[in-house]
């Protein structure tokens, strides 16, 4: 080691590194404190060993000025021969880390500056991994400012629409849920609230591939199941097993009455009133995007009919999952008080957020929030835009089903992925399963026939139609889908055998409510297109 020696009597210095040297250390030697500065700039010394009592500045001094002037911790040893506890104390306190009392024990000195060598080279490699965090916390935080530059650059996108106000607070920089919208190559406003298993920028990348993957289908004019079931698809491959993304994706409509809705693993979306009272839950139908296999997967939606001045409220479980500063959540039945009726319906929103900050009360969040409300408003011809609208001529199609294809577990969805689906038809084909399911249902069971497809008895789907199909003798069934070019309107008919004859007129008074002949053998209904 380097060590400096400071004394002011000669006899002493030159004892000490004659000690010093014997031990194969190098020594620089000053006479007094202000030598003990200079030679220390000088120097560089790996250890000093420093005298009390000295002429001009003493000890004490000079080892004040030496922590306030290195940031290299150097160890003191101060050699004194004074041996009252005051004195000790204050070799301590000014700076010093260590004391001798004289006469030097030169075993003590030898065991002293090996124990002083040990801390200086733990204090000088713990100061070189800090030195080497701090580079890497600055290249960390280089990467993460560049990562969520890009992000917000991929995911960002139009959500100023008339018929949404949404609140979206991330737990950290990086947001698990997302909020995405757009208009539709037919004028409908589509809409999705996920949320990604986790939190920060693990959970944040699996909305790139979301958030391209919808503006796609969307300008494309998809529909809100085959929206759900392509996102699905690509989770399912890009995310690892124990990653998905509950959400709701719902399509209004142009007049803003008709909501077609894929929910899949968020909290229950509230059908509010046009005051603001909840008067429909409507639960998740399917486990979150991403669990399921294509094969598995269920496309239904449902379809739900709004009047003016009603809305939808979407949310992630971060705002029920909201704590107080006790540490207890707000919980669903909290969250459904906030809609108490005395609020008006235009100032709910900004009330509900208020009121969850309030509740929150300025305790870290726990999980990221996202909250979302959709109203059944007309969507405006300005955020519509010019869009040129796909034209369909009339078509009639017609189908025959037999025993075999009605046991499949999708025969409606099977059918429909044979159809070269008319790009202006794309938009509702949800509603043209469900009324299809619903259709074959009637045929099948007469129990169904007092029942619509709108309301809660849209539950008539999928699985509904298996459990009935597994306990029929029905060997053929024929399905027309006829298609009227001035009305806008898909007549759809269903029958046990080949009497397709069907009131047109009768099935446009009510669109999506089921009908039958005058004979009972056919079973029918319409559907509007959206424009």
């Amino acid at each position: 080691m380097n060590i400096l020696v400071v004394d002011d009597q000669v006899a002493n210095r030159g004892l000490l590194g004659f000690m010093l040297e014997d031990e194969g250390h190098s020594v620089v030697q000053a006479a007094d404190g202000m030598e003990c500065l200079s030679k220390f700039q000088s120097a560089a010394p790996d250890l000093i060993l420093m005298d009390v009592m000295m002429p001009g500045m003493d000890g004490y001094e000079a080892a004040r000025r030496l922590k306030e002037q290195s940031d290299v911790h150097v160890p003191i040893i101060f050699l004194t021969a004074l041996s009252d506890d005051m004195s000790l104390s204050k070799c301590l306190e000014s700076g010093g880390d260590d004391y001798l009392t004289k006469p030097i024990n030169e075993t003590l000195l030898n065991a002293k500056i090996k124990a002083h060598e040990r801390i200086r080279d733990l204090t000088h490699e713990l100061s070189n991994k800090n030195i080497e965090l701090e580079a890497l916390h600055d290249l960390l935080r280089q990467e993460h400012d560049l990562a969520e530059y890009v992000f917000e650059s991929a995911i960002s996108g139009q959500l100023e629409f008339q018929n949404l106000k949404y609140y979206l607070s991330p737990m950290g920089g990086f947001s698990g849920d997302i909020i995405l919208a757009a208009m539709s190559s037919r004028n409908t406003l589509v809409v999705m609230l996920g949320d990604f298993t986790g939190h920060g920028l693990p959970a944040a990348l699996g909305a790139l591939p979301v958030k391209q993957q919808f503006d796609v289908m969307v300008s494309e004019g998809t529909s809100v199941g085959d929206i759900a079931r392509q996102l699905n698809a690509i989770l399912y491959d890009y995310l690892p097993a124990n990653m998905f993304c509950a959400a709701t994706i719902v399509e209004l409509s142009n007049d803003g009455r008709t909501a077609s809705c894929w929910m899949g693993g968020l909290p229950d979306m509230y059908v509010l009133d046009n005051k603001g009272l909840i008067q429909k839950s409507i639960g998740s139908m399917h486990m979150a995007l991403g669990v399921f296999s294509d094969r598995q997967f269920k496309r239904e939606v449902e379809i739900i009919r709004l009047k003016e001045d009603e809305r939808l409220v979407l949310y992630s479980d971060g705002v029920i999952e909201c704590s107080n500063l006790e540490g207890e959540m707000l919980s669903e039945a909290g969250f459904e008080g906030m809609f108490d009726g005395k609020t008006p319906v235009d100032n709910l929103f900004d009330h509900l957020v208020q009121s969850l900050q309030k509740y929150s009360d300025g305790r870290p969040q726990d999980d990221d929030v996202s909250l979302l409300e959709i109203s059944a408003k007309s969507i405006s011809t300005n955020e519509c835009g010019e869009r040129s609208k796909p034209t369909t001529k009339n078509f009639i199609l017609t189908w025959q089903l037999n025993s075999d294809a009605l046991q499949q577990p999708d025969p409606v969805q099977d059918l429909l992925d044979l159809w070269a689906v008319p790009v202006s038809l794309r938009g509702i084909i949800d509603e043209i399963y469900v009324a299809v399911t619903g259709l074959l249902c009637r045929v099948i069971d007469p129990d169904c026939l007092e029942l619509n497809l709108t309301g809660d008895d849209q539950a008539l789907t999928r699985d509904k139609l298996a459990g009935l199909a597994k306990n029929t003798d029905i060997e053929q069934l024929s399905i027309e889908m006829r298609y009227d070019a001035d009305k806008t309107v898909l007549f759809l008919a269903v029958s046990r055998l080949n009497a397709l004859d069907f009131d047109r007129a009768s099935a446009l008074e009510s669109p999506g409510e089921i009908k039958v002949s005058k004979d009972g053998r056919c079973f029918y209904t319409s559907v509007k297109q959206l424009v």
